[in-house]
Protein backbone atom coordinates (compact mmCIF):
# COMPACT_ATOMS: atom_id res chain seq x y z
CA UNK A 1 0.00 0.00 0.00
CA UNK A 2 1.46 3.08 -1.15
CA UNK A 3 2.10 5.89 1.96
CA UNK A 4 1.02 9.47 1.12
CA UNK A 5 3.92 11.71 0.13
CA UNK A 6 5.47 13.66 2.66
CA UNK A 7 4.57 17.39 2.77
CA UNK A 8 1.20 16.74 1.03
CA UNK A 9 -1.89 18.58 2.51
CA UNK A 10 -4.57 16.66 3.94
CA UNK A 11 -7.92 16.63 3.09
CA UNK A 12 -10.07 18.88 5.36
CA UNK A 13 -13.06 18.25 6.35
CA UNK A 14 -16.57 19.32 4.87
CA UNK A 15 -18.06 21.75 6.83
CA UNK A 16 -21.69 21.31 8.16
CA UNK A 17 -24.39 22.80 6.81
CA UNK A 18 -26.44 24.58 9.24
CA UNK A 19 -30.43 25.27 8.76
CA UNK A 20 -31.30 28.76 9.96
CA UNK A 21 -33.35 29.37 12.73
CA UNK A 22 -36.93 30.12 11.02
CA UNK A 23 -39.63 28.20 13.56
CA UNK A 24 -39.47 31.51 16.09
CA UNK A 25 -40.26 33.72 12.96
CA UNK A 26 -43.30 30.80 11.77
CA UNK A 27 -44.83 30.80 15.22
CA UNK A 28 -45.51 34.22 14.85
CA UNK A 29 -46.31 34.70 11.84
CA UNK A 30 -49.10 32.00 12.46
CA UNK A 31 -49.92 33.86 15.66
CA UNK A 32 -50.73 36.90 13.24
CA UNK A 33 -52.30 35.02 10.61
CA UNK A 34 -54.64 33.98 13.32
CA UNK A 35 -55.33 36.90 15.38
CA UNK A 36 -56.32 38.36 11.29
CA UNK A 37 -58.51 35.45 10.66
CA UNK A 38 -60.63 35.68 14.19
CA UNK A 39 -60.94 39.74 13.19
CA UNK A 40 -62.70 38.93 10.02
CA UNK A 41 -64.76 36.37 11.71
CA UNK A 42 -66.29 38.85 14.37
CA UNK A 43 -66.33 41.08 11.52
CA UNK A 44 -68.45 38.78 9.81
CA UNK A 45 -70.59 37.74 12.38
CA UNK A 46 -71.36 41.45 13.81
CA UNK A 47 -72.46 42.04 10.27
CA UNK A 48 -74.32 39.42 9.81
CA UNK A 49 -76.19 40.11 13.09
CA UNK A 50 -76.40 43.58 12.08
CA UNK A 51 -78.01 43.09 8.38
CA UNK A 52 -81.06 40.59 10.45
CA UNK A 53 -80.98 43.12 13.31
CA UNK A 54 -81.86 45.53 9.99
CA UNK A 55 -83.61 43.60 8.29
CA UNK A 56 -86.47 42.66 11.26
CA UNK A 57 -86.59 46.89 11.68
CA UNK A 58 -87.42 47.28 8.35
CA UNK A 59 -90.17 44.86 8.42
CA UNK A 60 -91.26 46.33 12.03
CA UNK A 61 -91.83 49.85 10.43
CA UNK A 62 -93.02 48.88 7.32
CA UNK A 63 -95.72 46.82 9.80
CA UNK A 64 -96.35 50.16 11.77
CA UNK A 65 -96.34 52.20 8.42
CA UNK A 66 -99.23 50.40 7.32
CA UNK A 67 -100.60 50.12 10.79
CA UNK A 68 -100.36 54.33 10.30
CA UNK A 69 -101.93 54.48 7.30
CA UNK A 70 -104.83 52.26 7.96
CA UNK A 71 -105.44 55.00 11.06
CA UNK A 72 -104.71 58.14 8.68
CA UNK A 73 -108.01 57.30 6.02
CA UNK A 74 -110.38 57.51 7.80
CA UNK A 75 -108.88 61.21 9.57
CA UNK A 76 -108.54 62.28 5.87
CA UNK A 77 -112.22 61.33 5.21
CA UNK A 78 -113.21 63.57 7.77
CA UNK A 79 -111.11 66.52 6.64
CA UNK A 80 -111.95 65.77 2.96
CA UNK A 81 -116.05 65.88 4.24
CA UNK A 82 -115.19 68.87 6.04
CA UNK A 83 -113.77 70.44 3.06
CA UNK A 84 -116.96 69.41 1.15
CA UNK A 85 -119.22 71.59 4.08
CA UNK A 86 -117.16 74.57 3.76
CA UNK A 87 -117.39 74.63 0.19
CA UNK A 88 -121.22 74.10 0.10
CA UNK A 89 -121.49 76.98 2.62
CA UNK A 90 -118.99 79.53 0.26
CA UNK A 91 -121.44 78.73 -2.64
CA UNK A 92 -124.92 79.08 -0.59
CA UNK A 93 -123.55 82.39 0.60
CA UNK A 94 -126.66 83.85 -0.16
CA UNK A 95 -128.90 81.64 1.69
CA UNK A 96 -127.31 82.84 5.10
CA UNK A 97 -129.10 80.54 7.23
CA UNK A 98 -127.96 76.97 4.89
CA UNK A 99 -124.30 78.76 4.82
CA UNK A 100 -124.00 79.03 8.41
CA UNK A 101 -125.18 75.76 8.96
CA UNK A 102 -123.13 74.41 6.70
CA UNK A 103 -120.10 76.56 8.52
CA UNK A 104 -120.90 74.31 11.54
CA UNK A 105 -120.92 71.18 10.11
CA UNK A 106 -117.69 71.91 8.56
CA UNK A 107 -116.02 73.11 11.76
CA UNK A 108 -117.79 70.05 13.50
CA UNK A 109 -115.96 67.59 10.90
CA UNK A 110 -112.50 69.24 11.49
CA UNK A 111 -112.96 68.96 15.50
CA UNK A 112 -113.42 65.44 15.18
CA UNK A 113 -110.25 65.31 12.26
CA UNK A 114 -108.05 67.60 14.93
CA UNK A 115 -108.78 65.00 17.57
CA UNK A 116 -108.23 61.91 15.99
CA UNK A 117 -104.68 63.17 14.81
CA UNK A 118 -103.59 64.28 18.23
CA UNK A 119 -104.70 60.82 19.86
CA UNK A 120 -102.67 58.94 16.38
CA UNK A 121 -99.80 60.67 17.61
CA UNK A 122 -99.70 60.04 20.74
CA UNK A 123 -99.74 56.48 20.09
CA UNK A 124 -96.70 56.63 17.64
CA UNK A 125 -94.46 59.38 19.42
CA UNK A 126 -91.53 58.52 17.49
CA UNK A 127 -92.75 58.38 14.05
CA UNK A 128 -91.16 60.93 12.08
CA UNK A 129 -93.13 60.57 8.99
CA UNK A 130 -96.42 60.23 10.99
CA UNK A 131 -95.33 64.04 12.88
CA UNK A 132 -94.58 65.46 8.98
CA UNK A 133 -98.16 64.31 7.96
CA UNK A 134 -99.89 64.80 11.11
CA UNK A 135 -98.09 68.31 10.96
CA UNK A 136 -99.47 69.32 7.53
CA UNK A 137 -103.06 68.00 7.95
CA UNK A 138 -103.37 70.22 11.67
CA UNK A 139 -102.33 72.92 9.65
CA UNK A 140 -104.63 72.86 6.84
CA UNK A 141 -107.85 71.72 9.82
CA UNK A 142 -106.57 75.15 11.86
CA UNK A 143 -106.85 77.33 8.50
CA UNK A 144 -109.86 75.91 7.52
CA UNK A 145 -111.83 75.89 10.47
CA UNK A 146 -110.79 79.79 11.11
CA UNK A 147 -112.07 80.16 7.64
CA UNK A 148 -115.88 78.54 8.05
CA UNK A 149 -116.08 80.33 11.57
CA UNK A 150 -115.19 83.80 9.80
CA UNK A 151 -117.35 82.99 7.09
CA UNK A 152 -120.21 81.56 9.53
CA UNK A 153 -120.08 85.27 11.14
CA UNK A 154 -120.32 87.28 8.31
CA UNK A 155 -123.31 85.53 6.72
CA UNK A 156 -125.06 86.14 9.64
CA UNK A 157 -124.14 89.44 10.19
CA UNK A 158 -125.53 90.45 6.80
CA UNK A 159 -128.52 88.19 8.33
CA UNK A 160 -128.41 91.05 10.75
CA UNK A 161 -128.34 87.77 13.40
CA UNK A 162 -125.55 89.74 15.52
CA UNK A 163 -125.72 87.48 18.85
CA UNK A 164 -124.81 84.52 15.99
CA UNK A 165 -122.14 86.36 14.56
CA UNK A 166 -120.40 87.53 17.89
CA UNK A 167 -120.98 83.67 19.12
CA UNK A 168 -119.00 82.95 16.03
CA UNK A 169 -116.25 85.41 16.31
CA UNK A 170 -115.51 85.30 19.96
CA UNK A 171 -115.21 81.52 19.72
CA UNK A 172 -112.47 81.81 17.37
CA UNK A 173 -110.58 84.48 20.03
CA UNK A 174 -111.20 81.79 22.50
CA UNK A 175 -108.96 79.49 20.02
CA UNK A 176 -106.76 81.76 18.56
CA UNK A 177 -106.97 85.11 20.54
CA UNK A 178 -104.50 86.85 18.32
CA UNK A 179 -106.46 86.49 14.97
CA UNK A 180 -106.89 90.34 13.42
CA UNK A 181 -109.66 89.30 11.13
CA UNK A 182 -111.98 88.02 14.07
CA UNK A 183 -110.75 90.86 16.10
CA UNK A 184 -112.08 93.37 13.04
CA UNK A 185 -115.03 91.32 12.89
CA UNK A 186 -115.85 91.93 15.99
CA UNK A 187 -115.70 95.90 15.70
CA UNK A 188 -117.62 94.99 12.25
CA UNK A 189 -120.50 92.84 14.28
CA UNK A 190 -120.39 95.81 17.32
CA UNK A 191 -121.15 98.50 14.48
CA UNK A 192 -123.69 96.56 12.86
CA UNK A 193 -125.95 96.42 15.64
CA UNK A 194 -125.25 99.76 16.75
CA UNK A 195 -126.37 101.34 13.38
CA UNK A 196 -129.69 99.07 13.13
CA UNK A 197 -130.61 99.52 16.43
CA UNK A 198 -129.71 103.57 16.70
CA UNK A 199 -127.74 102.64 19.98
CA UNK A 200 -123.89 103.89 19.37
CA UNK A 201 -123.54 102.71 22.81
CA UNK A 202 -124.12 106.06 24.68
CA UNK A 203 -126.98 104.33 26.55
CA UNK A 204 -129.82 105.78 24.88
CA UNK A 205 -131.47 105.29 21.43
CA UNK A 206 -131.39 108.08 18.64
CA UNK A 207 -135.16 109.18 17.76
CA UNK A 208 -137.01 111.95 15.82
CA UNK A 209 -135.39 114.29 13.65
CA UNK A 210 -132.17 115.71 14.05
CA UNK A 211 -131.14 118.33 16.35
CA UNK A 212 -131.25 121.70 14.70
CA UNK A 213 -128.58 123.38 16.90
CA UNK A 214 -126.48 120.34 15.55
CA UNK A 215 -126.82 121.73 12.59
CA UNK A 216 -125.91 125.32 12.49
Amino acid sequence: MAKPRSGAKKATPAAKKTKPAKSGVLKSASKRVAKAAAKLVTKATEAAKAARHDAHHSRADERQRAAVDRHLQPIQKEIAKADKYLGEAIRKSRSTSASAKLCDRAVKEYTKAWKATAKLTASYPDDDHLAMVAAEMNHHIHDSAIRAALHAANVLTNQSDYKGAMDWAQRILAFEPGNKDAKELVKTIQLAEATASGNWRWGWRVAGPPNPARQR
